[in-house]
């Protein structure tokens, strides 16, 4: 864990005592270059409709004050494609000059020699780049665009190069699982931060524009590619120290995950020190959670209401109570999402968590027996 991480976890835990929404998240649009099979939201770019609901440059500035002196500090601005939007650099600067640690997420594409030149002037804390595939073929399977893989590359090598922090996103999929070492080790490549994830939501916030069914995986077969992400991240002996200390009883880094909360809590900060404002200006726990939520017209209002309402979230005692609970997917999003009930049990998590415990006992097993453990 470096600097930033220490002092961003010490940020939140006394957040998390106060209530006070440190973390934010913008979704400036539902509109996209791509038409990925397995997203949630991806309007096209030149959708009439979709421009329409989006809520003004005005009024997103307005809300960063709001969230500004409601104690947020960290601030991600996501869609969509964020950068579709012909007002983008406008709303950026201003949340920029109002403090913001700012993120971004963005697949790249409309990322040119103007916008790395405008990012190098303006930085942001980190942009994340999700790249989808290691070749134009992937990407017009997943995607629909051949083309978007180079514009992708382009991005996260002349913005790396311009001195901005990168971070590449894997969204794990039918599609492009083959892809996924490649794309790791074009990270270790260029010393960049690499996350993957292996667990894809059913598409609960399915807009008008949605066309595709999620592409995600089986439970064993996401499982089976997470714990090979993780041998590739963590490399034989990290992983073998991580797998001995989960196999020992204690907790071992074998998924990377929210913070646990306790006492039946969300096991992550949505709602707690952290919320979403949607596209068309309502207020979420997170971008998964469509309930609770609550119109953002008064900031300090729908803080308050969506604070008070995920306080009361409890979820399933059967998942409270599980012994793989720290290394499951599971959370209240996740339930709500595959069972209609933030206390449902999903089944697809708790197949998928016993496939990966059974992948890491495997694994202890054979360099116990091959004495890698001496």
């Amino acid at each position: 864990m470096n600097d930033y991480d220490i002092f961003v976890n010490y940020l939140f835990s006394k957040a998390d005592k106060t209530s006070t929404p440190l973390s934010g998240t913008f979704e400036l649009t539902e509109r996209c270059t791509l038409d990925c099979k397995m997203c949630y939201i991806h309007c096209k770019n030149d959708d009439y409709q979709a421009l329409k609901r989006e809520k003004s440059a005005e009024w997103w500035i307005e809300k960063a004050r709001e969230a500004k002196n409601a104690g947020t500090l960290l601030l991600l601005l996501t869609g969509g494609e964020p950068l579709v939007r012909s007002d983008f650099e406008r709303i950026y600067l201003e949340c920029l000059n109002l403090g913001f640690m700012i993120s971004i997420n963005t697949n790249g594409t409309l990322i040119n020699k103007e916008k790395v030149e405008f990012f190098k002037k303006n930085p942001p804390q980190r942009v994340n780049i999700t790249l989808y595939g290691a070749d134009g073929e992937t990407y017009e399977r997943l995607c629909g665009d051949y083309n978007a893989y180079e514009k992708a590359l382009y991005a996260v090598e002349n913005l790396t190069g311009a001195g901005i922090a990168v971070t590449l996103n894997f969204t794990l999929t039918e599609f492009n699982k083959n892809d996924m070492v490649k794309v790791q080790e074009y990270a270790k490549k260029l010393g960049l931060q690499f996350r993957v994830n292996s667990y894809t939501f059913p598409a609960v916030r399915a807009s008008d524009c949605q066309k595709n069914s999620i592409a995600r995986l089986s439970a064993d077969e996401a499982a089976k590619y997470h714990f090979l992400y993780m041998l590739n991240n963590l490399g034989e002996s990290g992983m073998k120290k991580a797998v001995e200390k989960y196999m020992s009883g204690s907790d071992g880094y074998l998924l990377n995950l929210c913070s646990d909360m306790p006492a039946g809590r969300l096991n992550c900060r949505a709602g707690l020190s952290s919320y979403w404002i949607t596209y068309d200006g309502f207020m979420t726990g997170c971008g998964m959670m469509t309930e609770p939520k609550m119109s953002a017209e008064n900031f300090n209002e729908a803080w308050k209401y969506i604070n008070r309402k995920c306080a009361g979230i409890k979820i399933s005692g059967e998942c409270l109570n599980c012994p793989d609970r720290k290394i499951c997917d599971f959370c209240a999003a996740c339930a709500y999402a595959e069972t209609g009930s933030f206390s449902g049990k999903p089944s697809y998590a708790c197949k998928k968590a016993r496939n990966y415990i059974e992948a890491c006992r495997h694994y202890y097993k054979a360099d116990k027996k091959n004495n890698l453990y001496d």
